[in-house]
């Protein structure tokens, strides 16, 4: 059987330098050095991260934070500037300035509440979430807007648009299942089947001979944190009946946004830029501004071209982008 599962080499990520870091301020590497908090409203999921060099960790004054609003990736950075009980009050900071503060109330593990706009690292308010409409965790629908992908189920029931440019439309349509190859790189329940013209995606952990990958090309003009993360994706699904391997279904917008299901073995960012040339002489310049959470997400890539110039920017979310669709091609 060819091996049709496309390892996504541009994003097959694993670096051990670095580990004992933590250490050398004299924290415990196993203590933790991070609070999450997550909530959702339903449309869009809340994520808030303070952080610290210390070992056994509870957020305090001065403490860093961030926050991550899916799944357009949104981000609001800065300090927190006091703590009382489950409320931080945040002082986000733009080009250096410290910006309009605004509230975040937590209980557990999930937020509560938001006061106050939230303001974007490039200085944009942005309207927080009614009150009341928070709910602890990803949330998710059938169609998976809003949901997890953390579990082996990674897509529900979504809509499967089938490409314009196929001559047998019928013969596209009998194909029901596209988990060719992945039960040679995945440990677990993996499969991707269309039913109904909806597909449903459920994929295990990627094996480990396959997470220790090092491309040292790579790595150039990219920040991994931590330096230790490991990260292997799969761009498209084939056919497991070899009568149609000419068909494939991806995760796309146009043929300029595309999308990828990405597996970190841990919560990882991906930041930096990378320049480069193409076999037509085209000067790539790749812009990263990634963060990956412990599980499967989606890796979206916009370009924007001209004749002999392409800028390809890399986000990604825990849910399905939106305006993006299954499709068969």
């Amino acid at each position: 059987m060819k091996n049709t599962i496309k390892l996504l080499g541009i994003i097959v990520i694993t670096a051990v330098i670095g580990f004992s870091f933590a250490s050398c301020k004299g924290a415990d590497a196993a203590d933790p050095t991070e609070a999450k908090y997550v909530s959702t409203d339903g449309t869009n999921t809340y994520e808030l991260v303070i952080s610290a060099p210390r070992a056994a960790y509870s957020p305090k004054n001065g403490d860093t934070y961030d926050l991550t609003i899916n799944p357009e990736n949104k981000t609001s950075s800065g300090k927190v500037a006091t703590v009382s009980g489950g409320s931080f009050t945040l002082t986000p900071v733009v080009n250096g300035t410290d910006g309009t503060q605004f509230i975040i109330t937590v209980s557990g593990t999930g937020i509560t509440d938001i006061t106050g706009n939230i303001i974007l690292t490039d200085g944009t308010p942005v309207t927080p979430p009614a009150a009341g409409t928070l709910k602890p965790g990803t949330g998710g629908d059938n169609n998976n807007n809003g949901g997890s992908i953390s579990g082996s189920t990674i897509v529900s029931g979504a809509t499967v648009i089938y490409d314009s440019g196929i001559k047998d439309l019928a013969e596209a349509k009998r194909i029901t299942d596209f988990s060719d190859g992945l039960n040679e790189y995945l440990d677990g329940e993996s499969s991707v089947t269309i039913s109904g013209g909806k597909v449903t995606i459920k994929l295990g952990i990627p094996k480990a001979e396959f997470l220790p990958w090092w491309i040292d090309w790579l790595l150039d003009g990219l920040s991994l944190n931590p330096s230790n993360a490991k990260v292997v994706g799969l761009i498209d699904f084939y056919p497991t009946d070899f009568n149609y391997y000419l068909y494939y279904l991806a995760c796309v917008k146009d043929e300029n946004n595309e999308a990828a299901l990405i597996y970190a073995d841990k919560d990882v960012k991906i930041t930096g830029t990378q320049t480069e040339y193409d076999d037509y002489n085209v000067k790539w310049t790749k812009i990263w501004n990634v963060s990956l959470k412990k599980g499967w997400n989606y890796l979206i890539w916009s370009v924007n071209r001209t004749t002999n110039t392409a800028t390809a920017t890399y986000t990604s979310s825990t849910t399905m982008p939106k305006g993006f669709n299954w499709t068969v091609f």
